[in-house]
């Protein structure tokens, strides 16, 4: 395998588009490293009562699938670009993989253009969300781990 890639995320409510992004992206390098939104920024991004898991158990969660990964939790800063950059020298990140739907994926490509690195478009196979699983219910076979399953339903019940 060519090299050392990155996939970032909430993975809240672990489900089945989770897993897949994970694994079309392992095809690809010969190490990945798995960034975990903290539970700061993730509280910031999608408001009161998110992320439903702590970000540890999101990590062992993870861990637990995939453990030929290295699995850690983004800064509570990631979001200004000097953290992005340092996070990324000190992993020797090369290549980052992202979904089509990812509105930042031209400051993505710009970004790994300056570390002569790549953007990978990794096609979602599941139109899923955690966020619809927790509005609409839809979905909610696809979660992985089932006591996710039980705090959904008390999530939505509050």
């Amino acid at each position: 395998m060519k090299n050392r890639g990155l996939v970032t995320g909430t993975f809240d409510l672990l489900h089945e588009g989770h897993v897949n992004f994970v694994k079309q992206a392992l095809k690809e390098c010969r190490e990945l490293v798995i960034g975990v939104e903290s539970d700061e920024r993730v509280k910031q991004r999608k408001g009161k009562g998110r992320p439903i898991n702590r970000q540890e158990k999101r990590k062992a969660q993870l861990k637990k699938i995939f453990p030929e990964t290295q699995v850690v939790i983004l800064p509570n800063d990631f979001g200004k670009e000097q953290v992005r950059r340092d996070f990324l020298d000190f992993y020797q990140i090369e290549t980052l993989f992202t979904t089509q739907d990812d509105p930042f994926v031209e400051n993505k490509r710009q970004l790994m253009l300056e570390r002569e690195g790549e953007v990978k478009m990794v096609p979602k196979n599941e139109a899923i969300s955690t966020t619809q699983i927790l509005e609409s219910g839809a979905g909610v076979e696809k979660i992985i781990f089932a006591e996710d399953r039980q705090k959904m339903s008390k999530w939505r019940q509050e």
